[in-house]
């Protein structure tokens, strides 16, 4: 009797061990995030795709790079979705997440971040020094220090945004230290800010992902 009595005592220490032991486990997953990340879980994870996590790291170089945190996508859609209640014609930007390596100086890092355009905004055939313009969304813009992507949105959360869209506006800026004045940097920052632009775009709902690819055009307007 006396043995059996072990034998469940000792059951049941080994049950409640495991049970703190997953409860810790748990506990480390819903803590706070890690402070550094590869570059395929930047920015909420938006890199996910090779292609994207490559451009990444062409232009900031190798890692880790900094966390964003968990739903910065979430975030950002709110601020997106709270400024077109507003009835506001922009709004002033939200950043998705800071692009900053390990260690690094503020020359060297970027930042993205959205914010609803003014309709005076596109169209104006201006831009910045070494810059192209690409046939992508409602315009596209890539520079040595920076890439837009302007795109509409049309969606069921959206109340009235059927017959007047948000008009959302993606933008990558890098500080001085990262910037290139090459067709590959280009191409690499574009690619970077329409990830980012996609999952903003897939957050909202908006009909047809506000109308950009699921890969980035990198062919320049004409």
């Amino acid at each position: 009797m006396r043995s059996a009595w072990v034998s469940m005592a000792f059951a049941v220490g080994v049950a409640l061990l495991l049970g703190a032991m997953t409860a810790a486990c748990g506990g480390e997953e819903s803590d706070e995030p890690p402070l550094y990340v590869v570059a395929s879980d930047v920015c909420d994870g938006v890199f996910q795709e090779k292609r994207a996590s490559e451009a990444v790291e062409r232009i900031l170089g190798s890692g880790p790079y900094g966390s964003a945190g968990r739903d910065a996508v979430k975030r950002v859609a709110d601020a997106l979705r709270d400024g077109f209640a507003s009835g506001r014609s922009w709004s002033s930007a939200t950043e998705l997440c800071p692009l900053a390596p390990k260690r690094s100086r503020t020359l060297d890092q970027g930042s993205l971040a959205f914010s609803i355009y003014d309709p005076s905004d596109v169209g104006t055939g201006k831009l910045p020094a070494g810059a192209r313009f690409y046939a992508m969304g409602e315009e596209a813009v890539a520079g040595p220090g920076m890439a837009e992507i302007y795109f509409t949105c049309a969606s069921p959360d959206l109340e009235g945004s059927t017959d007047g869209p948000l008009r959302v506006q993606g933008r990558l800026s890098l500080g001085s230290g990262l910037e290139k004045d090459s067709d590959e940097h280009r191409e690499a920052g574009l690619t970077v800010v329409h990830a980012a632009s996609l999952a903003v775009a897939e957050e909202l709902e908006c009909k047809d992902n506000g109308g950009l690819p699921q890969q980035p055009v990198l062919t320049e307007a004409p």
